[in-house]
């Protein structure tokens, strides 16, 4: 996994409990798994924001977050961009396009048919090679 990969992983266990904490005790739950980070380390601080910016924290004050809440009155759940409905319609949606592609007859189809089909793996390919790259 990557290094933002894992300064996500360690912040998401920190914050887990619903309280604020400090960026420093995200840097000792990195060191205690192996991954030691300088105080003043640009990827810890962008890591934090990414995640600031897509909703999973909040700043309480500078250099203390806090997991954002997604329901009112339940502080330990995190948020979730999609729901495990809708993630589970596009794995399906995902399943019906791949096997599209595999029984597509590459010689006997139209010029447009061809592009549809090549820009559709290309799409798939670049999703693949995104969540290769993300934590999931």
């Amino acid at each position: 996994m990557s290094m933002a990969g894992e300064i996500r992983r360690a912040a998401r266990q920190v914050y887990a409990d619903g309280q604020a904490h400090e960026n420093a005790e995200v840097r000792d739950e990195l060191a205690r798994r192996g991954f030691p980070v300088p105080s003043d380390s640009a990827a810890l601080r962008s890591v934090l924001h990414q995640m600031k910016e897509r909703g999973e924290i909040e700043l309480v004050r500078p250099g203390v977050y806090r997991l954002t809440a997604v329901t009112e009155g339940d502080e330990t759940a995190s948020s979730l961009p999609f729901s495990l409905e809708e993630l589970a319609a596009q794995k399906q949606r995902l399943e019906r396009t791949i096997q599209e592609i595999k029984a597509f007859d590459w010689l006997r189809c139209s010029d447009a048919e061809l592009q549809r089909a090549r820009e559709k793996a290309a799409l798939l390919r670049q999703m693949a090679d995104l969540l290769r790259r993300s934590d999931l």
